[in-house]
């Protein structure tokens, strides 16, 4: 089964070079510089067996580890760090002190994190900036703001689907009805006595456009539950939608 969180990779890593130190020539030394969770940029550096790292001189030099696209990691890293800067606030951007605060930040907790934690000093902070962006980043004040803004998210991309649902619920029901307007007569009469007698109880003693609408729903329905391979059972239709039924003419 193929590992998935980065202290699995780490310590299979680990385990590996330990073989190799061991029992070849070689002795490479890895190096973990985190720059989001559950990311890092791997170094890995071929050392002579003293330990003393072999000079660029004699043609050895560290691995350059590149992403799917053959961009080098460390330049995406490089490039995060940038978007960081770029949402402090402009009076603050060219303070070394913040400049050193945010990328200490990145080699401790990370891009994302420090990321919340930037945009919560920027949305509470009052004075100081750098201040409160080091007791932000000590006690990841950010994290509150970046769940809610995930919660957000959710709620949106649920709202976005319910609201697909009942469009794909209301053209099944444009459908529907299409396809009874264009049966031949003797089989709507039958889709029609098959409804009545479906709601026989329901039907007594109404009459009149009421009758005409409850009748017309259980023909919708019945064809519904044939589109559903259903023949003799189903849900009835969302209330909502029998509803919508009721601006569509009954016919005679």
């Amino acid at each position: 089964m193929a590992k998935k969180y980065l202290s699995e990779i780490l310590e299979r890593l680990r385990k590996a070079l330990q073989q190799i130190n061991t029992y070849t020539e070689l002795t490479v030394q890895m190096t973990v510089e985190p720059y989001a969770r559950g990311k890092a940029v791997l170094h890995f550096k071929k050392l002579k067996k003293d330990s003393k790292a072999i000079s660029d001189e004699q043609e050895n030099s560290s691995i350059t580890l590149v992403d799917p696209q053959g961009v080098p990691v460390q330049n995406q890293v490089a490039a995060d760090i940038q978007e960081l800067f770029d949402l402090v606030p402009q009076e603050h951007q060219e303070k070394l002190t913040i400049t050193n605060t945010i990328k200490d930040g990145c080699k401790k907790y990370g891009t994302q994190y420090v990321l919340r934690n930037i945009k919560y000093t920027n949305s509470h902070c009052k004075k100081n900036y750098r201040a409160f962006l080091i007791k932000a980043l000590e006690n990841d004040w950010g994290l509150e703001l970046q769940e809610d803004e995930e919660a957000k998210q959710q709620m949106l991309r649920t709202q976005a689907e319910e609201a697909k649902k009942e469009e794909q619920k209301y053209e099944q029901i444009r459908r529907i009805q299409t396809y009874i307007r264009e049966l031949p007569e003797k089989q709507r009469r039958e889709l029609e006595m098959q409804a009545r007698l479906e709601l026989a109880d329901e039907l007594e003693g109404k009459n009149g456009s009421l009758a005409k609408l409850l009748i017309r729903s259980q023909m919708e329905q019945i064809i519904l539950r044939k589109f559903n391979g259903k023949e003799r059972e189903g849900d009835m239709l969302p209330t909502k939608f029998l509803q919508r039924l009721r601006i569509n003419s009954i016919a005679d």
